[in-house]
């Protein structure tokens, strides 16, 4: 498979859901506007595509004060209150001062980031680590550690994200190669790779990290030296993830309904059979997403890229999902409706995102046939 992920060579507004259940609506929109014709163009055309840019919160929520369209972000300082509250400014200057702006709250997620600084300091972002986990001289294992010492933003419970947090703050929509991320809200953000804090699962040499020169997540080796972003957010819940029902599962986190199947494949009530349809042309799966919501009478689509990544599970592989969702095909790549936002090389003339389920990484491959099955699986917003 393609990828460009080979180019790694390389606070009551902070409350969160109660502990015990999952906060609804915990998914950023992806940043993408635009859309691919038939032919392969980028066009802002989106209306009857199916495709990403005819849904999501960057349609309904089309402002731009705090972000850019379908994000919503906020500033808050040192000190941990928010911009315009106590002895922090309205608009703080990024500094190390208590009344300095030092990190970025995320207002649809609800998790609050640390924003990298250009001083040389512990948090500088040309500073780059391994990530073997064992805390030794360079190693990102001891970062957390340092940064919580400072009690940066108020705040004491730092630690690396996991793949779909970090993902959560990718902008799809910007072009690459420059940082997929808006530097209004994260400056001093370069375009390369940050670790997460999870582990390839079976493969004690690699670990997982986001790419935001390309928007690619996926696994790497610990060895590389890639840069960190730290998150805080409350203690995980413990309530159950998913809640099958007959064919469809729900997410009990974003809200969103899946079917439980790859297309092609039917449920017996007890598992998935039959063989998953091979879709080579991503303009095909979408045609077999929008006749599937007309079948059916519901608001059946294809998944835009964190949507779909949102149900891949580091601890599993081939496939890397959850067992709610059986005999998932593990090889090759399923379908995103998100483009790629980068004119790539003539071996890949234009690009769509896809999830290589065999890991559960994020990828971009090309939109037209390629000899190669791709899957499907879709979705839709709860009632």
């Amino acid at each position: 498979m393609s990828t460009h992920w080979l180019h790694f060579a390389v606070a009551a507004a902070m409350a969160s859901a109660a502990p015990g259940a999952f906060a609804k609506n915990a998914l950023n929109d992806t940043g993408m506007l635009n859309c691919l014709s038939s032919g392969g163009q980028l066009t802002t055309s989106c209306a009857n595509t199916g495709q990403d840019g005819e849904f999501g919160r960057d349609i309904t929520q089309p402002r731009a004060d705090n972000g850019k369209a379908g994000f919503a972000f906020e500033r808050m300082c040192n000190s941990g209150e928010l911009a315009g509250q106590g002895a922090c400014p309205a608009t703080p200057a990024l500094g190390t001062q208590p009344n300095d702006w030092g990190c970025t709250f995320d207002k649809v997620t609800r998790l609050l980031w640390e924003v990298k600084t250009a001083d040389g300091g512990l948090r500088d972002y040309r500073k780059v680590y391994t990530d073997y986990g064992d805390k030794r001289a360079g190693d990102v294992s001891r970062y957390p550690a340092a940064v919580n010492k400072t009690g940066l933003c108020g705040r004491k419970n730092w630690h690396l994200p996991t793949p779909a947090d970090l993902l959560t703050i990718v902008d799809h929509g910007a072009i690459a190669p420059a940082p997929l991320i808006d530097l209004q809200w994260f400056p001093n953000t370069v375009g390369n790779a940050s670790w997460t804090g999870v582990g390839q699962v079976n493969i004690e040499e690699q670990a997982w990290a986001v790419n935001f020169s390309w928007g690619s997540v996926g696994p790497a080796q610990r060895h590389f030296q890639l840069g960190a972003r730290l998150v805080s957010k409350a203690i995980s819940p413990t309530a159950s993830r998913f809640t099958a029902n007959g064919d469809e599962v729900i997410d009990n986190r974003t809200g969103l309904v899946w079917r439980r199947c790859s297309e092609g494949q039917t449920w017996d009530g007890s598992t998935c059979v039959g063989t998953a349809t091979a879709f080579n042309g991503w303009h095909g799966a979408l045609a077999r997403a929008r006749s599937e919501a007309q079948r059916t009478g519901q608001g059946w689509r294809m998944p835009n890229a964190k949507e779909h990544f949102s149900i891949v599970d580091p601890a599993h592989a081939q496939p890397a999902i959850d067992p709610v969702f059986p005999n998932t095909p593990g090889d090759y790549c399923s379908w995103t409706s998100t483009p790629e936002s980068s004119l790539t090389d003539d071996t890949m003339p234009w690009s769509v995102r896809c999830i290589a389920f065999n890991e559960g990484g994020l990828y971009a491959t090309s939109f037209m046939d390629e000899g190669n099955p791709r899957w499907l699986r879709l979705v839709r917003n709860a009632k």
